[in-house]
């Protein structure tokens, strides 16, 4: 793989766990005050941005999912990392699974959004983003190690 393409990826990987970090962030501070609570307008653009990590995962269901129905190929064997990982966190084989918890978290952050959350929400989308953090860092971890010159200035 040429150096510009692991950088890409790795720039990427970094700006999904970005978001991921930021939005646990504000989810942590709602879990200890304790009590719903109104968000301000910085928290509602951060928690936003999650839509973006959702909208990737549909499209990339969409692009894939046909391939591997037709060919019986789990979803899980074509995907990227991070939609691996949320197929395994949510023990999904299928697209249509997939789409519903996608739909599901959807839901949940628009709640969240409105300061119409129940605290399950908080916690649905606490564990999602906490395996695309952790997913994403661990991307980024094996881009640098394959390609230790890439690094190197």
């Amino acid at each position: 793989m040429l150096e510009w393409s692991y950088l890409s990826q790795a720039w990427s990987l970094c700006e999904i766990g970005k978001i991921a970090s930021d939005a646990l962030s504000i989810l942590s501070e709602i879990k200890v005050a304790d009590t719903i609570r109104k968000l301000d307008s910085d928290s509602i653009n951060k928690l936003k941005r999650i839509s973006t990590i959702l909208d990737a995962l549909k499209k990339e269901i969409e692009a894939i999912g046909g391939v591997a129905d037709e060919f019986n190929i789990p979803l899980a064997d074509v995907s990227s990392p991070i939609l691996q990982k949320f197929l395994d966190l949510h023990g999904v084989a299928n697209i249509r699974d997939a789409m519903d918890k996608i739909e599901m978290l959807s839901e949940a952050l628009d709640k969240l959004l409105a300061d119409e959350y129940e605290f399950a929400d908080v916690e649905q989308l606490e564990s999602f983003l906490k395996a695309i953090l952790k997913t994403s860092t661990d991307e980024v971890e094996k881009l640098m190690s394959s390609s230790d010159s890439v690094w190197v200035t």
